[in-house]
């Protein structure tokens, strides 16, 4: 019989629809594309980053050493680490893992950009180096005037931005459900 962690699956499913309204938000900002472009790139990139992401875990997961693989599935089906010699040595792994694993996936995203701009047939406007718009705004107090700039910048720096977006409010997002586990658990 097969079990299926449903709660890595809900969570999977909340943190795409989180990732996906972030990025696509930036890349209105910051690519000057309509809201329906920006929702589908957002959706592609993260669904594939998503796929690929499993892919590797599922292809990793049976070399990972004894403990940790047992660590690992102890989290993913019943959201906790046990008591070894290992779970003290775990969160400097959950950082070293995640400092890659946001890397990865940004490169995945930027890649995934291209690629799907080069099969939907678009073209690829050359990136220019930082291009900055300056607007004109007034503050509360007329008599102080001032710039205010915002830099499009490249393809690339898009997406990482939108990238770090996302997983910092993922971060809270788990953040948040280890404050309730903690706090308000029976």
């Amino acid at each position: 019989m097969n079990i299926v962690p449903l709660r890595a699956v809900a969570f999977q499913i909340l943190f795409l629809l989180v990732a996906i309204a972030i990025e696509a938000r930036i890349f209105r900002q910051r690519m000057n594309l309509d809201h329906k472009t920006c929702v589908q790139y957002a959706t592609t990139v993260n669904l594939l980053s998503v796929v690929v992401g499993w892919i590797i875990f599922f292809a990793a997961e049976p070399f990972l050493p004894s403990n940790l693989d047992a660590q690992l599935i102890s989290y993913m089906f019943f959201d906790q680490l046990f008591h070894d010699s290992l779970s003290s040595s775990v969160p400097s792994i959950i950082i070293v893992v995640g400092f890659f694993i946001f890397f990865g996936t940004w490169l995945l995203k930027v890649e995934g950009l291209n690629l799907l701009e080069m099969i939907l047939g678009k073209k690829k406007a050359e990136e220019k180096p930082e291009q900055l718009n300056f607007k004109f705004r007034n503050v509360r107090n007329r008599s102080q005037n001032r710039f205010i700039f915002r830099g499009t910048g490249t393809r690339a720096a898009t997406v990482l931005l939108a990238n770090a977006c996302s997983f910092s409010a993922i971060l809270l997002l788990m953040a948040i459900r280890l404050i309730e586990r903690l706090y308000y658990a029976p």
